[in-house]
């Protein structure tokens, strides 16, 4: 597995995603929506 992009689900249900070198890489309607949109899946890391 490769890692390109992290995220967090943000109030209201969107999704932001942010390339590994720390650019910003999206914003989204949802998480799930991001996974698609960039064939990858969701992994869920729980709340800090």
């Amino acid at each position: 597995m490769r890692v390109v992009a992290v995220g967090m689900a943000l109030p209201g249900g969107g999704a932001a995603t942010v390339a590994t070198d720390g650019r910003e890489f999206g914003r989204w309607g949802s998480a799930d929506r991001a996974a698609r949109r960039l064939h990858s899946e969701c992994v869920w890391l729980g709340e800090a």
